[in-house]
């Protein structure tokens, strides 16, 4: 198993949305720079197990409702 970048993309986007931030916003609660928030949601890169905790916390819901995984393709 691993990660699904997009819609774990998708997940942090709508959970940002239902709270009225922006990234500039989570970005300051979470200590990240903008620019590393506008790579999760672009699917670019994944935020640290951390700071899914701290987003878990930020958005009172469960790491599964934030991490999407996926079967890994054989290689």
């Amino acid at each position: 198993m691993v990660i699904d970048k997009r819609v774990t993309a998708d997940r942090i986007y709508r959970l940002m949305i239902s709270a009225g931030m922006s990234n500039a916003d989570l970005a300051e609660k979470l200590g990240v720079s903008a620019m590393a928030v506008w790579k999760w949601l672009n699917a670019k890169s994944l935020p640290t197990l951390e700071n899914i905790a701290a987003m878990c916390g930020i958005f009172n819901v469960e790491i599964g409702e934030i991490v999407a995984m996926k079967l890994a393709k054989a290689a």
